[in-house]
């Protein structure tokens, strides 16, 4: 079996209430709009990125609100990574072993870019401290979720902001090595 792929993507938003639906465990009509093969990753906090049952309240603003893909509701396919304290970021160690284990299994991963915009601590975690260790974390994480899939999926116009510079300074993204020199070159 071939590897999954790791996709930078939009990611659609679920239907109004689609945690009512049947069966509970496994609510239908989310296969509707997501991918059944593929594992959508948001912006977290510590106390919201695991271990909430499907359909409960993520307790969240951002990709984890009402607005967000999942209408801020858990789902075990929707998998949050801390991006807002630096402190905890070995949490999510355990986070992305197991997303390599879903690769590995030929399953997809998609890291969220809202129209082209890598989404992963650029929105509401943008202002914390020590956001550029974060990020730096964060972009050698994904990187070797890529080496580990079959082929990134980039579509042209992906691109990572600086959050520290105004305007923010922007950085195309158009292979995973990329990644690799923003953590060396930008976030240094």
């Amino acid at each position: 079996m071939a590897n999954g792929t790791l996709i930078f993507s939009g990611i659609h938003q679920l239907p109004d209430n689609w945690w009512n639906d049947q069966p509970p465990n496994d609510p239908a009509s989310v296969w509707n709009v997501w991918n059944k093969n593929t594992f959508y990753t948001w912006g977290a906090n510590a106390g919201n990125y695991q271990g909430i049952a499907i359909g409960k309240s993520l307790n969240g603003d951002g990709m984890a609100g009402d607005r967000g893909p999942s209408r801020g509701k858990a789902h075990p396919h929707y998998v949050g990574i801390i991006t807002m304290s630096l402190n905890d970021m070995p949490k999510n160690d355990a986070v992305f072993h197991a997303l390599e284990n879903e690769i590995a299994n030929g399953h997809n991963v998609v890291i969220p870019a809202f129209k082209g915009r890598f989404s992963l601590g650029t929105g509401i975690g943008a202002n914390v401290p020590n956001w550029a260790e974060i990020q730096k974390y964060l972009l050698a994480k994904i990187y070797g979720l890529g080496q580990k899939a079959s082929a990134p999926t980039i579509p042209p116009g992906t691109f990572w902001p600086d959050c520290r510079t105004q305007p923010e300074t922007t950085y195309p993204i158009s292979k995973l090595d990329d990644l690799m020199g923003i953590v060396n070159n930008v976030l240094t």
